[in-house]
């Protein structure tokens, strides 16, 4: 059985209290009380549903010999050392990381944030940096690993065991960058704790995760930390067209160069729109004019990041070669995908937020032709609530035909999701399919 030396799974944890007798090695470490083995560290979570403080005694019974937490249960144990932090969801991702040797020190990082865009961006940089040659890893919505080496991913971003753990693998592969997905959900819950990024890019901020944030304010708040993760030579790159990314700059420490991209404004990395086709996007980029095999003007905004973080990595690279390969890259599996042209052109879209699926549908009526746009839309069980009448609106008035339907229920009836979605409907007839799979046959019919 491998030995950790708790001082050091401890490096970097700011301790509020000790109590006990100190011991000099642990088995490991776990935030799951069935998972404790003898001698090793419980670290109590605070989660929505469960406190991992109620499970302290649970994981002594199984024999754990250090305890972190946020605060000391009624009943000390004599024979357990307890250590009080100010928040354990940090003190277990520092642990992960000094357990895992920093993996992060010696590779650079280029982590994104924003309500959309993320996977496209982690997708297009990473095609783009094994294009230029360079040993690059990804973790996304969808997958993580590198070249041959992939594993499905269940997290945009993983928890901490799991990040780090990844990054140590790649690391050892060889890997010298990784592009990456920050959701607010990990950067909230100090998923990365302890990471020195490379670079930062902000995308957008529309309505979200309003159901764990609480609000607003608190979700903007969780996206900009990631913008102080830089480490210092850095750069934070962001979307100066979206009303949130000044602030996004304005929070960026002075060690880092700010940096910006915009359709609208003046910014470091400028693009302008040319033509909007069905299967293409003609842009015009740093007096280049470059067409790209994916439709929709939030493409152009991903594009631009995707382009204006290269530059700020790769100072050599010409921007003629670096668009050259960027006009080769193909868009991730679910975001304006075609999986069918003709007789009925067929689009798969992971659009969750009111605002991506509103950008989709307005690309889908600019492109249609003579046609009729019809949209298949569900919301998912167990989120933000307050977001499905919204969906619902969105989706009636910006399509020629809405069908309701399932989408992903998890513990909540499909038919109560969709009547909070109908609230949204303003005098437009809608289909309501709650079979998902009837529901695309009624599209396909209808279609025909």
């Amino acid at each position: 059985m491998k030995m950790f030396r708790l001082e050091q799974l401890l490096k970097g944890v700011k301790r509020k209290q000790v109590i006990g007798q100190w011991t000099e090695y642990v088995s490991g470490w776990s935030v799951d009380s069935r998972n404790i083995k003898p001698g090793s560290i419980f670290i109590a979570i605070r989660g929505t549903k469960l406190d991992g403080h109620n499970f302290i005694q649970d994981a002594i019974s199984r024999g754990a010999r250090v305890v972190v937490c946020e605060r000391l249960p009624s009943c000390v144990d004599q024979n357990v050392l307890y250590i009080v932090v100010e928040s354990t969801r940090l003190a277990w991702a520092l642990i992960a990381r000094n357990a895992f040797n920093s993996p992060d020190r010696d590779l650079n990082i280029i982590a994104v944030t924003g309500t959309n865009g993320k996977t496209t961006f982690v997708y297009l940089a990473y095609q783009a940096m094994r294009a230029l040659g360079i040993k690059a890893g990804m973790i996304s919505t969808i997958l993580y690993g590198w070249e041959n080496n992939w594993r499905p991913s269940t997290l945009t971003t993983p928890d901490p065991d799991t990040f780090f753990r990844v990054l140590e693998e790649m690391r050892q592969a060889g890997i010298t960058y990784v592009i990456m997905e920050a959701s607010s959900h990990a950067l909230e819950q100090e998923r990365m704790g302890g990471v020195n990024l490379l670079g930062a890019v902000f995308t957008n901020l529309s309505h979200d995760h309003l159901d764990y944030h609480g609000s607003w304010t608190a979700y903007r708040n969780a996206k900009i930390k990631l913008a102080r993760m830089v480490r210092r030579g850095g750069f934070v790159l962001a979307n100066i067209d979206d009303p949130s990314g000044m602030l996004f700059l304005s929070n960026t420490p002075d060690h880092v160069r700010r940096r910006s991209y915009a359709i609208h404004r003046m910014a470091h990395y400028r693009g302008k729109i040319l033509e909007i086709a069905r299967y293409s996007l003609t842009m015009e980029v740093d007096g280049i004019e470059v067409t790209f095999p994916f439709t929709g003007a939030f493409n152009a905004w991903n594009l631009l990041a995707v382009y204006g973080a290269l530059k700020e990595t790769f100072t050599g690279v010409s921007s003629q070669e670096l668009l050259q390969i960027l006009s080769t890259c193909k868009p991730p599996p679910g975001r304006m995908e075609w999986v069918s042209f003709e007789p009925v052109s067929v689009v798969v879209d992971y659009a969750h937020t009111p605002d991506a699926l509103r950008k989709v549908l307005r690309t889908l009526q600019e492109i249609k032709g003579s046609g009729k746009v019809i949209v298949v839309v569900g919301c998912g069980g167990n989120r933000d609530r307050s977001k499905r009448e919204v969906m619902g609106r969105v989706a009636t008035d910006n399509a020629d035909v809405a069908i309701f339907t399932s989408d992903n229920p998890r513990n909540e009836d499909p038919e109560e999701i969709i009547a909070d979605m109908l609230k949204g409907v303003r005098g437009k007839a809608v289909i309501v399919e709650p079979d998902r799979k009837n529901a695309i046959y009624k599209a396909i019919e209808i279609a025909s």
